[in-house]
């Protein structure tokens, strides 16, 4: 089985936070089955988005309206400069969108578990890794 967590940066600390109701937080984090991390950002700004690693849900379900496809280059670009915003942190848009989910439902994620992916983005913030992420000590 999968690994199921969803995780929000609150006041620059990684917190568990669960799903029944909204979060308030810059960034929040939900992977599903660690086949599917489904990343949200929002700036003080206004500058916000959405995007995934791993797979886009309506690929993963086979199922077209359980997602929007997403705009990889625009989004990669607004997460750069929410990264630049939030965290002071240069962060190349290219860099970004080479983790994200494919719009094309024949192509396969690089990582196995979409938490290869999580730690590499986690990595280019230049944060550590929330503790859902930590290998077992």
């Amino acid at each position: 089985m999968g690994n199921f967590e969803r995780f929000a940066l609150i006041d620059g600390r990684w917190v568990t936070v669960g799903y029944d109701g909204p979060v308030i937080a810059s960034l929040v984090i939900d992977i599903h089955d660690s086949d599917i991390a489904t990343v949200w950002f929002e700036s003080a700004t206004g500058l916000q988005g959405q995007f995934y690693l791993g797979y886009e849900p309506g690929i993963y379900f086979d199922h077209p309206t359980q997602s929007a496809p997403v705009d990889r280059p625009a989004q990669a670009v607004a997460f750069a400069s929410w990264a630049r915003a939030e965290l002071g942190v240069e962060v190349e848009s290219a860099a970004i969108e080479t983790l994200l989910a494919s719009n094309d439902p024949d192509d396969e994620p690089e990582a196995v578990f979409v938490e290869e992916s999580l730690e590499e983005l986690i990595g280019l913030l230049q944060l550590p890794l929330p503790d859902a992420l930590l290998p077992d000590a």
